[in-house]
């Protein structure tokens, strides 16, 4: 499965997570899903309305290509945070990996509406706008992702 842009967050919003959190977060960078998904859980049960944990076990899911199971996690992150661009981001990567196309494509607008320069829902965007031959579209999205990764730097 591709990975959409899971996931990704200033290491200086991370500072104030829960343990379980940064230790779920590092274990997806490093590919290690189980331990995503157990660290995820663990904050879960710890901490139910804990948006960001439950975020992370749904894209922790996504990556084992457990998508139905990441359906409700995604969902129950999204009732805590709804307007949460890194939520929803997760939520359209979730979409895409579940073919909702069109799912997706309405997601990261609300993401872009939320925050105009986030990096992924630009990119996953303008892969959407390519794929449906909207080329100038998908220019001017790539042209936003870039002015804002230059930003990040």
């Amino acid at each position: 499965m591709a990975r959409w842009g899971l996931l990704l967050l200033p290491v200086v919003l991370l500072q104030g997570q829960p343990a379980e959190v940064r230790d779920a977060i590092a274990a997806l960078e490093h590919g290690d899903y189980l331990s995503a998904e157990r660290a995820a859980q663990a904050e879960t049960r710890r901490s139910p309305d804990d948006a960001l944990a439950w975020s992370v076990l749904g894209v922790a899911l996504d990556q084992q290509h457990r998508i139905a199971e990441a359906e409700p996690a995604h969902r129950r992150a999204l009732a805590v945070a709804p307007n949460s661009p890194d939520i929803l981001n997760n939520y359209a990567n979730h979409q895409l990996a579940a073919g909702d196309a069109t799912g997706a494509r309405l997601t990261y607008g609300k993401v872009l509406k939320l925050d105009p320069s986030h990096f992924n829902a630009n990119v996953q965007s303008a892969r959407l706008a390519i794929h449906d031959g909207k080329g100038p579209e998908a220019l001017d999205l790539l042209k936003i992702g870039r002015a804002s990764c230059r930003e990040r730097v």
